[in-house]
């Protein structure tokens, strides 16, 4: 299994919500979690307990099933809303799980995820911030090649070769009284026989 955390931010009723989904191996469940930075509503769930499981899952490994449908409402296209209750948060997972309620976490609870939401965030960022250097001193790499060796086997971007071409081949001018079909002859003036003074 590839992934099983995920985090999204969503806004609902003017405020935001950092929502959380994680799967617990040691309780073989699904912890969905949300937080505006203040109060925590949580959730742990096993598979059979959510709503929106087919046959079709049942048959087939449930975690990995609702892992990748999880992940479908996580991820960037996906669907995920939030309403505030009096008494509740309710989370909708895209159209396949329905809506599953969370309840205000306690104290301990509340604490304990807060810490882990400040933490998997930072995570996030560190793992962000080291793959943006990478890519940077890739790219810094690239250019130092490509302007070291002009020559065409040098990596270029995309467009650059035909600006290249272009520049580097000069402009002939034409010179006053030459042939435009043959650059290098002069014109000749037609004849206009004798003239008398």
């Amino acid at each position: 299994m590839s992934e099983k955390k995920f985090e999204k931010v969503v806004q609902a009723g003017g405020k935001k919500f950092i929502c959380c989904a994680r799967w617990l191996e040691g309780e073989q469940a699904l912890s969905l979690s949300a937080t505006d930075g203040i109060d925590v509503w949580k959730v742990v769930k096993s598979p059979d307990e959510l709503p929106g499981n087919s046959d079709d899952d049942r048959d087939s490994d449930l975690e990995t099933a609702l892992l990748a449908r999880i992940g479908n409402a996580f991820g960037d296209g996906g669907s995920l809303v939030v309403a505030v209750q009096p008494d509740r948060l309710s989370l909708t997972l895209g159209s396949s799980l329905q809506t599953i309620d969370l309840f205000e976490a306690a104290s301990s609870a509340r604490k304990h995820e807060l810490q882990y939401v400040v933490f998997r965030l930072a995570d996030l960022v560190t793992d962000l911030r080291q793959k943006l250097e990478k890519s940077q001193e890739k790219i810094g790499e690239l250019e130092r090649v490509r302007l070291s060796s002009p020559d065409a086997t040098a990596p270029t971007f995309v467009g650059e070769s035909d600006s290249r071409q272009r520049t580097t081949k000069p402009k002939v001018k034409r010179q006053q009284g030459s042939s435009l079909i043959n650059p290098g002859s002069k014109r000749k003036k037609a004849a206009a026989g004798v003239q008398y003074d």
